[in-house]
């Protein structure tokens, strides 16, 4: 996905484009989304009450985009998934009667564990100063890094080169160790470990780039999505 070339094969167009024909090609298109960014979706609730019934309208929420179809509507694709979820979840936190109905309407076990959400997102706590839609963001932020370090790392262990991959994650996305020590720990020169660093940013951006792309509309939407997600970095 690193031209506009194949941009229609990417899932936000194409869920929009199942929401109008297929049944069971747009729940899988949809559930696919929905395992992807399921936290910031669950932040979102969060920042408006408790733990438990978070969960619940989060289980809720996933099970609407399923039943409802709410794409059916949208005849082209606009816009952003991320801005897509944010005005439908502002919508669906006002309905207060979906909470009584949430946890029958769920699908049977949930599109998604929710076991242990709290540490798994760092024990958000309702009632901080952020809103709820700030928080949705940031975490959206991270779940597109998570996506893009997990793309990478399994397109470098396809490729043979764990190694490089090892050296990359460990100088800049954990970083704590030297040039010097990454070298002496995995039999490199000073030259291949830069070699290997530089690559990988330049790698690691265009995978983000693939990533922001699954939920943009178009190619050209790639850009200012990136902008707008990565500004306060």
């Amino acid at each position: 996905m690193s031209d506009g070339s194949s941009f229609d094969d990417t899932r936000w167009p194409r869920v929009l484009a199942l929401g109008r024909q297929d049944e069971e090609g747009y729940r899988r298109a949809v559930e696919s989304l929905v395992q992807d960014y399921w936290r910031p979706i669950y932040a979102f609730f969060r920042r408006r009450t408790e733990p438990d019934r978070a969960e619940d309208l989060t289980q809720a929420f996933f099970a609407h985009l399923l039943e409802a179809r709410p794409f059916r509507g949208l005849k082209t694709p606009h816009g952003s998934f991320r801005g897509y979820l944010k005005k439908a979840l502002r919508t669906f936190a006002i309905d207060q009667h979906r909470h009584d109905s949430a946890r029958r309407r769920s699908p049977r076990g949930g599109l998604v564990s929710l076991d242990g959400l709290e540490g798994r997102l760092g024990g958000l706590v309702a009632g901080d100063d952020d809103p709820p839609e700030v928080e949705f963001d940031r975490q959206w932020v991270r779940q597109v890094f998570r996506l893009a370090r997990e793309r990478m790392a399994e397109r470098y262990r396809s490729q043979g080169r764990e190694v490089a991959f090892e050296v990359f994650r460990r100088f800049v996305l954990e970083p704590g160790a030297s040039h010097r020590e990454l070298a002496e720990e995995y039999g490199l020169s000073p030259s291949q470990v830069n070699n290997h660093v530089s690559r990988g940013k330049a790698s690691f951006e265009r995978i983000l780039r693939e990533v922001v792309a699954d939920s943009v509309s178009s190619a050209e939407a790639v850009g200012s999505e990136m902008d707008e997600l990565f500004r306060d970095l």
